[in-house]
């Protein structure tokens, strides 16, 4: 008796099964028959199992062959539109199955995953000119359809002429196009140089990224730091008050001090990701006269043109734009502030006291966390402790001792 357990199990995890033995030992008239007696469940799983053979979409060569199967079992077009092997006609034959499968409520969300397998399938640029009646060009047709983009340009064989199709389609760029013209550039088959491109605001960009003649396209930036932050409370008090040594300090304040703080942020810019690789470790302080006169809040040193109105910050290095200052405080999310963690210091008469010893009490009452995280920033040292980025869609990840390492990833 046929034991289908077992030769689903071998089916389900050796992919590379030779064809005759497939025919011998799993499509043969024994295994018909009792697969005749299992439930449909465990017949569609068999399918499926089938469909994600090497030889599948070798030896099965047309559509046809599947065409009673994938409309008792839709999931085995989904295994055929994964398996890397389907062969051109397969592939095309589930496109307009799974067109069908759209109609019906029940089975719509299917048929878009297996269109969207389609579309990235590496066969598909095959089928270019199959798909529409007349031959038109399949890619031609849809080098402006931005909902389906994304999707299909993930497919590794994408025509390089089709690729600048889509670029001659663009017209006004926003923030969803800009994410397409790089998936473009950074396409393994876009072979054309920046002044091939007819749109002079792409062409530009292609430029400013266009480095020893390849494409470099570098997103998804994020920097993690080790920050030192001073910081005043929210509603700063002032107050007249005398130390255990005797010195009476007029109008004199707290600053909160925020050591090994973890703040991750995302940025948009190569070259404020070269600025940071180069200079890792930077520090800012701000004048807080200046901050009190312009009604300064916190919200306002998270926003980089604020910033940039203010006359009297100390930069160790000028060339970390405040973009990357402003990015820092507006990643400072509060969770590493643990109020116990937080060191105190009494700031009169031009001095810094420790508030735990240089007074006989406390001289300010106890204070809430959220009022030391919505006041304002005083100074900041941060240093860049990891990086993650992906370069032409390849992720990489570099810790503070690789920074190095990066800069000759991106060079």
């Amino acid at each position: 008796m046929v034991n289908l357990d077992d030769l689903l199990k071998e089916l389900k995890s050796n992919k590379k099964i030779e064809f005759d033995r497939l025919k011998k030992e799993f499509i043969n008239d024994d295994v018909i028959i009792e697969m005749g007696n299992c439930e449909k469940s465990f017949v569609e799983e068999w399918y499926v199992a089938m469909a994600g053979q090497k030889f599948a979409g070798q030896n099965w060569k047309t559509g046809e062959d599947w065409k009673y199967t994938i409309e008792d079992y839709p999931q085995v077009a989904k295994a055929l539109a994964q398996n890397q092997h389907t062969n051109k006609d397969t592939i095309q034959y589930i496109l307009f199955f799974a067109k069908g499968l759209e109609k019906d409520d029940n089975t719509k969300s299917l048929g878009y995953t297996i269109q969207d397998l389609v579309f990235a399938h590496p066969v598909f640029p095959e089928t270019r000119y199959d798909i529409f009646e007349g031959g038109a060009d399949f890619y031609e047709s849809m080098a402006g359809s931005l909902a389906l983009l994304p999707t299909m340009l993930k497919n590794p064989n994408y025509p390089s002429d089709g690729l600048m199709m889509i670029l001659n389609k663009i017209e006004n760029i926003d923030s969803k196009i800009s994410d397409i013209i790089e998936s473009v550039l950074s396409h393994n088959n876009f072979t054309y140089e920046p002044n091939e491109i007819k749109n002079p605001e792409i062409s530009k960009i292609a430029a400013d990224n266009f480095i020893d003649g390849k494409y470099m396209i570098i997103d998804n930036i994020e920097i993690i730091y080790n920050c030192r932050i001073e910081k005043i409370a929210l509603h700063n008090e002032y107050k007249s008050i005398k130390t255990i040594h005797g010195d009476e300090l007029d109008e004199a304040w707290r600053k909160f001090i925020i050591t090994d703080a973890h703040v991750s942020t995302l940025i948009n810019s190569k070259q404020d990701l070269l600025t940071i690789l180069k200079s890792p470790n930077f520090s800012v302080s701000f004048n807080l006269d200046e901050l009190n006169r312009l009604s300064f809040e916190r919200e306002d040193q998270c926003d980089p043109e604020k910033l940039n109105e203010l006359n009297d910050i100390e930069k160790s290095n000028d060339d970390v734009p405040l973009g990357v200052v402003a990015n820092i405080f507006k990643g400072d999310d509060g969770d590493n502030y643990i109020l116990d963690e937080i060191e105190e210091e009494i700031i009169g008469n031009g001095f810094s006291f420790n508030a735990n010893v240089d007074f006989p009490s406390p001289p300010f009452d106890q204070i809430e966390e959220d009022s030391i995280f919505d006041g304002l920033y005083l100074s900041l040292k941060a240093s860049a402790a990891e990086v993650y980025f992906s370069l032409n869609g390849k992720p990489f990840h570099f810790v503070k001792d690789e920074l190095g390492e990066a800069i000759k990833v991106i060079n």
